[in-house]
C-alpha cells in the first residue's frame, strides 16, 4: 500500500484549531464519499484509512461470503483486512477504467454507480462491469462498504481456460473410434449369437439321438435316415 501519498484532509486537519470534517466537506456526505473515489481510487495510503474508515469497518466485494471462483469476493473487516483487500485488488488486477457515473445520497448512505474495466494480470484477460458502491456514513467515515456487481463478466473472466478442439483431428479420432466400439459391441453380439445357435442346435442332435435310441433304431441308421430325407 502506498504511504506518501498526500490527504488535503489530513493536511487541512494539521493545521489546528478550528477544523472540523463537517465544515471540510461543506456538510454534505455525497461530497464526502466523493472525495474518497477522486484522491484515492484503490490506491489507499495506510494514513488515509485510519482517518476515512473507523476501525471496525467492514468491507464488503460481491458479498459477506467468498466464491471460490473470485478471489476478492467476501467480507474484510477492520483496518487490516481493508489493506489485505486492497494489497490483493492491486496484485491481481489492473484497473484499466474506473469512471463514477452517479452519487445517491440518502440517509447515511451514498450509494456511488461506476463502470469499470480490469484486466486479470495472471491471465491477461479484460472485464467490463458495472458496480454499485453503498457507503453507510457514521461521523464522517465510512464505517461499511458494499461493491455488488453483475457476476457474469467476472466469473466468465476467471473461470480457467478451456481447450477447444486443440488438435483438428480430434473429432475424426473420436468418431473412428466410435466407429470401432461399436463395430466390437456388434462382433460381441454376433459370437454371443452363433455361440447360443451353436448350443441350441446340439442340443436338438442330442434330442434326435435319444428319440432314436428309445425306438430302437441304430443312432447311425437313424442319423443316415435323417440326413437322406431330412425327417426324423
Amino acid at each position: 500500500m502506498s504511504r506518501g501519498k498526500p490527504d488535503p484532509f489530513l493536511l487541512a486537519a494539521s493545521q489546528g484549531e478550528g477544523f472540523s470534517p463537517a465544515k471540510f466537506f461543506k456538510n454534505d456526505l455525497t461530497c464526502f464519499v466523493r472525495y474518497l473515489y477522486d484522491q484515492f481510487k484503490f490506491d489507499v495510503p495506510i494514513p488515509c484509512i485510519e482517518a476515512h474508515y473507523p476501525k471496525d469497518v467492514k468491507w464488503t466485494f460481491g458479498g459477506p461470503v467468498n466464491n471460490p471462483q473470485i478471489p476478492l469476493t467476501g467480507r474484510y473487516v477492520g483496518h487490516s483486512g481493508m489493506v489485505r483487500f486492497l494489497t490483493m485488488l492491486q496484485k491481481l488486477v489492473r484497473v484499466d477504467k474506473w469512471e463514477r457515473k452517479e452519487f445517491i445520497s440518502q440517509g447515511h448512505r451514498v450509494v456511488v454507480i461506476l463502470e469499470a474495466t480490469y484486466t486479470i494480470l495472471s491471465s491477461g484477460r479484460s472485464y467490463s462491469v458495472e458496480e454499485v458502491h453503498i457507503h453507510r456514513v457514521v461521523d464522517w467515515q465510512s464505517k461499511e462498504v458494499w461493491i455488488l456487481f453483475d457476476y457474469t463478466p467476472v466469473l466468465n473472466a476467471w473461470a480457467p481456460p478451456t481447450l477447444k478442439n486443440p488438435n483438428p483431428d480430434t473429432k475424426a479420432s473420436t468418431s473412428r473410434e466410435s466407429k470401432a466400439k461399436i463395430n466390437l459391441e456388434t462382433a460381441q453380439l454376433h459370437a454371443k449369437s452363433t455361440i447360443s445357435d451353436a448350443k441350441v442346435d446340439t442340443e436338438v442332435v442330442n434330442l434326435d439321438k435319444a428319440q432314436l435310441a428309445a425306438q430302437g433304431a441304430p443312432v447311425g441308421e437313424g442319423e443316415e435316415k435323417s440326413q437322406r430325407t431330412g425327417v426324423v
